[in-house]
Protein backbone atom coordinates (compact mmCIF):
# COMPACT_ATOMS: atom_id res chain seq x y z
CA UNK A 1 0.00 0.00 0.00
CA UNK A 2 1.49 3.42 -1.01
CA UNK A 3 1.66 6.44 1.35
CA UNK A 4 1.42 9.31 0.02
CA UNK A 5 2.63 12.88 1.01
CA UNK A 6 0.42 16.31 2.28
CA UNK A 7 0.58 19.14 -0.68
CA UNK A 8 3.02 21.66 0.14
CA UNK A 9 1.36 23.71 -2.34
CA UNK A 10 -1.50 25.70 -2.92
CA UNK A 11 -1.94 25.06 -6.25
CA UNK A 12 -1.99 22.30 -8.45
CA UNK A 13 -1.60 21.59 -12.34
CA UNK A 14 -2.03 18.59 -14.76
CA UNK A 15 -2.74 18.32 -18.25
CA UNK A 16 -4.24 14.99 -19.65
CA UNK A 17 -3.78 13.16 -23.04
CA UNK A 18 -5.74 10.45 -24.24
CA UNK A 19 -5.42 8.74 -27.27
CA UNK A 20 -2.78 8.00 -29.78
CA UNK A 21 -4.09 10.15 -32.28
CA UNK A 22 -2.33 13.20 -33.18
CA UNK A 23 -3.06 15.90 -31.04
CA UNK A 24 -5.51 18.57 -32.35
CA UNK A 25 -5.21 22.30 -30.61
CA UNK A 26 -8.13 23.66 -30.83
CA UNK A 27 -10.15 20.56 -29.06
CA UNK A 28 -9.35 21.07 -25.37
CA UNK A 29 -11.15 20.80 -22.15
CA UNK A 30 -10.20 22.45 -19.26
CA UNK A 31 -11.78 22.52 -15.89
CA UNK A 32 -10.73 23.94 -12.85
CA UNK A 33 -11.61 22.88 -9.22
CA UNK A 34 -11.48 25.30 -6.24
CA UNK A 35 -12.46 24.60 -3.02
CA UNK A 36 -15.00 27.03 -2.63
CA UNK A 37 -16.66 27.05 -6.11
CA UNK A 38 -16.23 23.48 -7.01
CA UNK A 39 -15.17 22.53 -10.52
CA UNK A 40 -15.47 25.00 -13.35
CA UNK A 41 -15.39 24.87 -16.99
CA UNK A 42 -13.17 27.40 -18.57
CA UNK A 43 -14.37 28.75 -21.81
CA UNK A 44 -12.07 29.03 -25.25
CA UNK A 45 -11.07 32.92 -25.59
Amino acid sequence: QRTYNIPTASQVAAIWVEGHEPIDCMKRDIIVESKSNGLQRVSKL
